[in-house]
C-alpha cells in the first residue's frame, strides 16, 4: 500500500514538472516574428531588423498569427544573427519565435559581401522553417519589412506567403527557399539565386518599355499607381558563391524557369505579324521539359537546347481570322523568334556577364564524366562563363484550345 501511495506521489511530480515546463513556453509569453531583415550596420557589422505582427482587438489567439492587420518593427546594431536574437529578447516584453518566419530579408548592401555564414546560422536554427523565402532587396532589408503592405491582404505571415505564389501565373520571380539556396551554395552544378525585391513608388518606375513587346523590368520598376509604396517581387538575384553578382529582370525570368522547368504559364506581348494591331497577347505554357544536350568542345561547355511550347492567344481583333493554318503559322513563328532571341541574350548574360550557372545546366553536364574526380578537376562552374549556345524553340497553337479557353 505504501508502495502505491509513494508510486502515485512519484506521477503527481511527474505531471506537475511537465506543466510546469510546458507554461515557460506559454502562447502568451511568445512573440512571433513573422519577417527577418538583415542589413549592414555600423562597423560593418549586422543590423537585424524583426517584424512582428500585432494581433487585433478582433482576433481570437487561435488565428492571431494569420489574422493580424497591424506589425512593428524593431532593430538593432549587432555582430551577429544570435547576438541581435539576444538583444532583442532582452528588450521586448515576450520571448521571441521564429516559427512563423516566412521571408528573411538581405539587402543588396550586405549581400554582395556574401551572406554563407548567414545562411549557415538560419539552416541550423531549429525553429526558422527551411520553407521560408530569400529575398535579395534594392533597398535596404528595414525599409522592405516597412514597405510591406497591401490594401488586398492584412499584413501576416500569410501575406508574405503569397509573395512566391505570382511566379505561378507571371513567371515573373522564383520560389526560391532558405534550403535551396543552401543546397546550391554547395553545389558543384549549380549556382545559387534567391527573389529580388524592391520597394515600389513613381520614383523607381521606369520607361525603358518597349511599345511593340512585352516590357523589361527590374523589381521596383514597374508602373503600376497606388496611394502608397508597396513591396514588389520581380526578377532574380543571381550569385556566385555566396556572393551577389547580378540581376535577372522579369523577361529573362521567364527564360530562367524555361531552362530549369518550372514554367507553369505567363504571357508576353509581341509584335503582331498579321498586321492587324500593332501587338498580340499570348499566354505560355511549357509542353515538355526542355530538351538539353551538352558537350565539351575545344575543353568549352557547347550547350544545346530544345524548348516545347504551348500558345494561346489572349488578344483578337474583329474581322481577322485567327484560326486559319497560314495566321496561326504566322504567330507561332514570330513566338518562336521573339522566345529564341530573349532566350539567347538569358544564355549569355549569365554565362559572359554574370559567369553564374544559375540553370543549373552542370547538372545534366556531369553525365559526361566517368568519375567525381574528374569532374572536380574540370570544375564546371569556372568552366561555364566560356559556354557557347545554340537553342531552337517551337510552338502549337490549337484551334480547339482557342476555342475552349478563350
Amino acid at each position: 500500500m505504501l508502495n502505491k501511495k509513494i508510486a502515485m506521489i512519484l506521477i503527481l511530480l511527474i505531471f506537475m514538472t511537465v506543466l510546469t515546463g510546458c507554461s515557460s513556453n506559454n502562447i502568451d509569453r511568445l512573440t512571433y516574428a513573422i519577417a527577418i531583415g538583415i542589413d549592414v550596420g555600423s562597423n560593418d557589422e549586422m543590423k537585424l531588423s524583426l517584424q512582428f505582427s500585432i494581433p487585433s482587438n478582433s482576433s481570437s489567439n487561435s488565428s492571431s498569427s494569420s489574422q493580424s492587420s497591424e506589425a512593428t518593427i524593431y532593430s538593432v546594431e549587432c555582430s551577429d544573427f544570435n547576438d541581435g536574437i539576444n538583444l532583442l529578447n532582452n528588450y521586448v516584453s515576450k520571448r521571441i519565435n521564429l516559427s512563423h518566419t516566412r521571408v528573411v530579408v538581405f539587402s543588396e548592401e550586405f549581400a554582395v559581401g556574401g551572406i554563407s555564414d548567414t545562411i549557415y546560422t538560419l539552416i541550423n536554427s531549429v525553429q526558422i522553417r527551411p520553407t521560408a523565402n530569400i529575398i535579395i532587396s534594392k533597398c535596404s532589408a528595414r525599409e522592405f519589412l516597412d514597405g510591406a503592405k497591401s490594401e488586398l491582404e492584412k499584413l501576416s505571415a500569410r501575406y508574405y506567403e503569397s509573395i512566391p505564389v505570382s511566379s505561378e501565373y507571371t513567371g515573373y520571380t522564383e520560389n526560391i527557399s532558405i534550403s535551396k539556396f543552401f543546397y546550391d551554395l554547395q553545389n558543384t552544378r549549380k549556382t545559387a539565386s534567391a527573389i529580388l525585391g524592391a520597394i515600389n513608388n513613381s520614383s523607381t518606375h521606369t520607361n525603358s518599355n518597349s511599345k511593340q513587346e512585352s516590357g523589361t523590368y527590374y523589381a521596383g520598376q514597374t508602373p503600376i499607381k497606388t496611394e502608397s509604396s508597396g513591396i514588389e517581387n520581380t526578377g532574380i538575384a543571381v550569385f556566385n558563391g555566396d556572393k551577389l553578382i547580378g540581376e535577372l529582370n522579369n523577361i529573362e525570368t521567364i527564360c530562367h524557369l524555361m531552362c530549369t522547368d518550372n514554367l507553369k504559364y505567363c504571357n508576353v506581348t509581341i509584335p503582331n505579324p498579321l498586321g492587324v494591331s500593332d501587338t498580340i497577347d499570348l499566354r505560355l505554357s511549357s509542353r515538355s521539359n526542355v530538351k538539353k544536350n551538352i558537350n565539351i568542345v575545344n575543353g568549352n561547355p557547347y550547350i544545346e537546347l530544345e524548348f516545347d511550347i504551348n500558345c494561346q492567344i489572349l488578344s483578337m481583333t474583329a474581322h481577322t481570322d485567327y484560326f486559319s493554318d497560314e495566321n496561326l503559322e504566322k504567330i507561332q513563328t514570330k513566338l518562336n523568334q521573339y522566345i529564341e532571341r530573349n532566350m539567347i541574350n538569358y544564355l549569355y548574360k549569365t554565362s559572359k556577364d554574370l559567369k553564374s550557372d544559375v540553370s543549373g545546366f552542370g547538372q545534366t553536364a556531369i553525365k559526361l564524366f566517368s568519375t567525381w574526380d574528374e569532374w572536380k578537376d574540370y570544375n564546371w562552374l569556372a568552366k561555364y562563363k566560356n559556354s557557347f549556345f545554340n537553342v531552337k524553340v517551337t510552338s502549337n497553337i490549337s484551334s480547339g484550345q482557342l476555342l475552349i479557353e478563350t
